[in-house]
């Protein structure tokens, strides 16, 4: 590939480490190419199943589907009204026409009116034969007896819903790689369509390392000790992306038990997602680990905070070797292994992150050459926006982004901004 040197190290002098299996000294790798590598070796689904409607939330279409039927399937009135004949609409003053009956929505198609006549009509309901307009009730006089009057200034066609207006027979309502949500699921319900072929979820196996994590909810972390918090973000953001999760625990920092429990991981999942154990450190086995049961194509990224990431491939399944620092979890997973995990789910296009200019509260530090992410708070100011960086930046501190609702992304090629400078700030809500 030319990017890294990697050599495959003897299993058994895993534990031991007296030489590295990469270059430490390699340039970190621009965050658009590692993106464009890791698409690369990323699979496309190919599994499918048939769900109910209802239960087909948040999955991924895996075939067109086709509307069999007009929608609407005929012409329908899109006002309460009156149904007439835009031929005999005055061109001056008003007209009296002679109430012929009623029209209602789900009553099947009304008798025809003659030359001359309106029918009252309701929301929904079919046009008659012999009318092509309806003009609103607000704009009509009733008179009395079985007439109303109707002055000049209609158009033909108006308030009216054209047969296949919204779907013709025969089109692609939803096309394959959409993701079903309410919108989808509407349309959907409207073609018809009951049950819906679906790609399978992509099961995702998640493993914390390092000697340090204890589980949360177990006996209390002390001295050093820390609960591990990655697993907790990882399968939460995962699942909301509509994914499978594995959970597959704590593993110390023992070189043997790392690499066995990334192998049984990749047998039994679609792919990896390892936190901590990649930063090149003495204790951090992952690469190795990767390196020796497969192939590594990238690691560390021009990316603050997270350019300890790593990614590979061990029996074809994608594995992404992330920092231990959980907002550095977050970042990574935001950045690299979110659009990976669609492709899994096959996910045609994605939804890119909105990104909103606004203008900085204060100034920010920013290192040439790497992309910078930075939690903050969107809110309005003097009617425009403006992103407040939170106080505390630091990869280790969580609760920053707990209270932010978005990222300040500053590319590798952006000066330092100053207070007041316009900046990128992309909200996270719905995505995390």
């Amino acid at each position: 590939m030319g990017l890294y040197r990697f050599r495959r190290r003897p299993a058994a002098a895993m534990n031991s480490r007296p030489d590295p299996c990469f270059d430490s000294a390699a340039k970190p790798l621009a965050v658009h190419l590692a993106q464009r590598r890791i698409a690369e070796l990323t699979p496309s689904p190919c599994a499918t199943e048939e769900l109910r409607l209802g239960d087909a939330l948040n999955r991924i279409l895996a075939a067109d589907l086709v509307s069999p039927v007009n929608i609407p399937r005929h012409a329908v009135a899109a006002m309460d009204g009156y149904a007439i004949a835009a031929a005999d609409l005055p061109a001056a003053g008003a007209r009296a026409f002679t109430v012929s009956g009623r029209a209602l929505a789900g009553g099947g198609a009304a008798a025809a009116i003659s030359k001359g006549a309106a029918m009252r009509i309701m929301t929904g309901a079919a046009i008659p034969e012999g009318a092509d307009t309806v003009v609103a009730l607000e704009h009509v006089t009733e008179a009395a007896g079985s007439t109303v009057a109707i002055t000049a200034g209609h158009g033909k066609g108006q308030n009216v819903r054209a047969a296949g207006e919204d779907l013709g027979a025969g089109a692609v309502a939803i096309a394959a790689g959409a993701r079903l949500l309410a919108p989808q699921l509407g349309v959907a319900a409207a073609t018809g369509a009951g049950r819906l072929t679906v790609y399978k979820r992509p099961r995702i196996a998640i493993l914390s390392t390092g000697d340090e994590l204890r589980e949360a909810g177990g006996d209390g972390a002390g001295g050093g000790e820390v609960f591990d918090s990655n697993r907790a973000l990882l399968g939460a953001m995962l699942r909301r992306l509509g994914a499978a999760v594995v959970d597959c625990g704590i593993q110390p920092d023992d070189a043997t038990r790392i690499r066995g429990a990334i192998a049984a991981a990749a047998a039994g999942a679609d792919a990896v997602v390892v936190s901590g154990g990649a930063s090149g450190g003495d204790a951090d086995l992952v690469v190795e680990a990767v390196a020796a049961l497969g192939e590594v194509a990238l690691w560390r990224i021009a990316l603050r905070p997270g350019r300890p990431f790593a990614f590979g491939t061990v029996d074809a399944k994608p594995v992404f070797a992330l920092p231990g620092n959980p907002v550095a979890v977050v970042t990574t997973f935001f950045t690299l292994v979110m659009p990976a995990v669609c492709k899994l789910m096959g996910e045609e296009n994605p939804r890119a992150p909105m990104a909103v200019n606004a203008r900085l509260s204060m100034a920010l530090r920013k290192k040439a050459g790497r992309m910078e992410v930075f939690r903050a708070r969107l809110k309005t100011v003097d009617g425009m926006p403006q992103v407040a960086p939170a106080a505390r930046q630091g990869s280790g501190m969580l609760s920053s982004v707990h209270e932010a609702d978005c990222f300040i992304v500053l590319g590798a090629d952006a000066p330092a901004p100053a207070a007041g400078d316009w900046v990128t700030a992309v909200p996270f809500y719905g995505l995390l």
